[in-house]
């Protein structure tokens, strides 16, 4: 149920905050707008391995990191998950809207990004974990970030 308050802290706050003051019903009409974006929001990911199937919200990873035709599920809390897959075939299977390429190896939430120094081209994600980025895509990857913070994906 991490989800939910991960996706209550980025949604706007016209979804949580009644519109109407001084009405009974505006705090509960509030309330169902907020589980009603949650459930929306939810966009299970499942992953079968040869011994199990994963089953994930968006909101719960942090990034994906492809090594060797394994690719490491990296969750908010930091723990890992690997599954046998290539980073392009999740890339092709998957709609994953709020995730870009920004290195070879390296797929990022858009929504768990934190601060990017251009400098060194290093993504920070609120969690405290960190992603590179290669000289090759990065031009790209901040202006998807840019499109991302300005509503437009």
């Amino acid at each position: 149920m991490d989800y939910v308050l991960e996706a209550f802290e980025s949604m706007p706050m016209a979804y949580i905050l009644p519109h109407e003051t001084g009405k009974e019903n505006s705090m509960a009409a509030a309330v169902l707008k907020a589980v009603q974006y949650i459930k929306a929001s939810r966009n299970d990911l499942e992953f079968e391995t040869k011994s199990k199937v994963l089953s994930y919200s968006i909101h719960e990873i942090d990034y994906f990191e492809s090594q060797y035709r394994l690719v490491h599920i990296v969750k908010r809390n930091g723990s890992v998950e690997t599954i046998t897959k290539k980073l392009d075939d999740i890339e092709k299977e998957y709609k994953l809207d709020y995730f870009y390429r920004c290195h070879q190896s390296f797929l990022v939430n858009m929504a768990h990004i934190k601060q990017i120094d251009k400098t060194t081209k290093t993504i920070y994600l609120d969690s405290g974990q960190s992603v590179p980025s290669s000289k090759q895509l990065f031009t790209g990857f901040l202006e998807a970030f840019r499109k991302y913070k300005d509503g437009a994906v």
